[in-house]
């Protein structure tokens, strides 16, 4: 047994369009042409980056350690990440380094909210607040107060989907996302074969379009909680009481 199914996107792309016209690649049959790979290829990594949009799924989060420097963590000297980092779910200063790892959990700012701190300059030991600001070039990380003696931010970062750069390529996604994939490739692709509204094709046409939602709908919620439960930031061990 094995788990290595790991096509490339050409095979991805391929299938796509045999969905769309029931020949082996494009209309004519043989190999996709040039034109249409590019297309595939266009329209594959617009899907890619639209979906992000949809929310954060299991596979791209990972945990990153930031080196803060002296003081930094503001407007003026922000933590900068690279472009691959979408977005930041949690945050945690590192009191301790390993292997007693003690770190401690901070809270989360709005844009407004930290921008409305009158005193987001003044530094102190180690912050208790972030902000993530994401731009369209690069994303910046703030902390309030800086730390007057720089330390370590552990936290979950949310990574860009990767691009397909050629038909070699592997797409950026699970096992169980592939499929979904295909279908969703094939729903864009149909405006560009003028299948979408050809009589002859109609009812292929509907099939691809509902599978290929039914299956989006599947796999966006894949690996998301069925259920959030809210407590007090940083009271875990309190009870809520009514006023």
């Amino acid at each position: 047994m094995s788990v290595t199914f790991d096509p490339t996107f050409s095979a991805l792309a391929g299938r796509a369009y045999r969905l769309i016209t029931g020949q082996s690649a494009d209309v004519n049959g043989g190999a996709l042409s040039a034109d249409q790979m590019t297309q595939a290829l266009l329209a594959g990594n617009l899907m890619l980056k639209s979906w992000q949009s949809s929310g954060v799924n299991l596979f791209r989060r990972t945990q990153s350690s930031l080196t803060i420097g002296v003081l930094q963590g503001t407007p003026t000297n922000p933590y900068p990440f690279s472009p691959n980092v979408i977005n930041v779910m949690e945050c945690r200063w590192v009191v301790n380094p390993a292997p007693d790892l003690y770190e401690r959990p901070m809270g989360p700012y709005t844009y407004i909210q930290y921008m409305q701190l009158p005193n987001k300059y003044y530094g102190n030991d180690s912050p208790s607040v972030w902000m993530y600001d994401r731009q369209q070039a690069g994303s910046n990380l703030y902390l309030f107060p800086p730390p007057v003696n720089g330390g370590t931010v552990n936290c979950t970062t949310v990574r860009i989907a990767n691009d397909i750069n050629s038909d070699s390529d592997e797409v950026d996604l699970p096992q169980e996302w592939l499929e979904t994939f295909v279908y969703c490739l094939a729903d864009r692709l149909m405006d560009d074969e003028t299948l979408a509204d050809a009589a002859q094709a109609a009812n292929t046409a509907q099939r691809i379009t509902a599978r290929a939602e039914r299956l989006y709908r599947t796999v966006l919620d894949f690996d998301r909680p069925d259920e959030i439960f809210m407590q007090p930031y940083g009271n875990a061990g309190r009870r809520l009481r009514r006023p």
